[in-house]
């Protein structure tokens, strides 16, 4: 039996996570991340670059965001200037730019993460 894409496996489970680059989705993910090792499965996270050494010292193997354009969440406006503008409008701008524009990408890496992970 082809083996090449089964999630679980005689060594355990393969896990794929994808956690967008801001803090407040990556810190509750690390402890899944975490547990996980922990109990003997491999990890692989999809995240940005501020995030990749912080899932590689868990012991996942980090994926870091490529063909999505991929930005510092402390200053999202210099990758995203629309998302600068005050008050609702650059709310909305960056909801539009950080999840939905740098989707297609993310979904391209994904596919091809499953299949052949590239470390960072």
């Amino acid at each position: 039996m082809d083996r090449g894409r089964c999630l679980v496996d005689d060594e355990g489970m393969k896990a794929l996570v994808t956690v967008m680059p801001l803090a407040g989705h990556v810190d509750p993910i690390t402890g899944l991340v975490a547990e996980l090792i922990a109990r003997g499965h491999s990890v692989t996270v999809y995240t940005g670059s501020n995030y990749c050494e912080r899932f590689a010292e868990l012991g996942a193997t980090p994926v870091r965001w490529s063909a999505a354009t991929d930005f510092d969440e402390e200053d999202v406006a210099a990758t995203f200037p629309a998302a600068g503008r005050p008050g609702r409008r650059g709310m909305v701008a960056m909801t539009k730019a950080v999840f939905f524009d740098t989707a297609p990408a993310r979904f391209t890496i994904l596919v091809g993460s499953w299949t052949d992970p590239q470390p960072t």
